[in-house]
Parts: C-alpha cells; sequence; structure tokens
C-alpha cells in the first residue's frame, strides 16, 4: 500500500480534530467546576500520575523491553492472553520505578533549585542590552 497526498492530508485533519477535543476538553474541565467530567479530571490519583508522568514517559519502555526480553527473549509485543497480562506487571512497576525516582531524585533536586538563588555577572560596558519592561528603565551610568 502507498501513500497518496489525500490520504496523508486525510491523517492530518484526523489528528487536528483529537487536537481540538483535548482543547475543548481541556477548557471544560478548567471552567467547569461542578459535574462528573470535571470531578474525574480532578480526581488525585491522576494528578499524581501527572507528577509522575515525564518519569513513566521515559522509562515505560526500557521496563517494557527488560520484562519482555527476560522472559520470553524477544521484542514487547501483545498477541495471546498471557502476553497481554504481562502488561499490567509491567505498568506496576514502571509507576513503583518512577515514584522511587521522583521521591528520592527528582524532588529533592526540584526542592534544591527552588532553594537555589542564582548570580548573574555584571555585563561588560558597552554589551547590547534587551529592555524586557519598557516601563520600568534604569538610567546606566
Amino acid at each position: 500500500m502507498t501513500w497518496s497526498w489525500q490520504q496523508s492530508q486525510r491523517l492530518t485533519v484526523g489528528y487536528s480534530w483529537i487536537a481540538l477535543l483535548y482543547v475543548c476538553l481541556l477548557l471544560y474541565v478548567l471552567t467547569a467546576r461542578q459535574g462528573s467530567i470535571a470531578a474525574l479530571f480532578r480526581w488525585s490519583p491522576l494528578g499524581r500520575l501527572g507528577t509522575l508522568a515525564y518519569g513513566v514517559y521515559l522509562s515505560h519502555m526500557f521496563v517494557l523491553w527488560a520484562t519482555y526480553g527476560f522472559l520470553y527473549a524477544y521484542w514487547p509485543r501483545v498477541f495471546d492472553l498471557r502476553s497481554f497480562g504481562l502488561s499490567l506487571p509491567v505498568l506496576l512497576v514502571t509507576l513503583i520505578l518512577c515514584q522511587a525516582s521522583w521521591a528520592y531524585f527528582e524532588k529533592p533536586l526540584v526542592r534544591f533549585g527552588h532553594r537555589t538563588q542564582y548570580e548573574f555577572q555584571e555585563r561588560a560596558p558597552g554589551s547590547p542590552t534587551i529592555n524586557l519592561n519598557p516601563e520600568k528603565t534604569v538610567a546606566r551610568q
């Protein structure tokens, strides 16, 4: 099967509709205080998963490959109930690994970053200046 320009355009438009759906859902959840959908998206385990999301993104394939490679000696793929059943333990191991990474590595680094005060060097005379706040101009001597 070859891809035509029309097929790629339909695919792109389809992704645009999905993105628009997510934007509408996000706007609804942020503006509606009542309702079951808003309550579902404010559920605290989802917020916790959001804290771990980047770590899950970075580590899930490693855990998946390591598990399938160790147990089955092939690439991760779901082709029967047994291989599908392995997905739940892999998910749990990934979440536990990411929780430990957050608690013992990432969170202390974030706290350290928030405590740190950064000092910048003085500008060399004659170096270009970018004024991001024109209301508060400071006369240079």
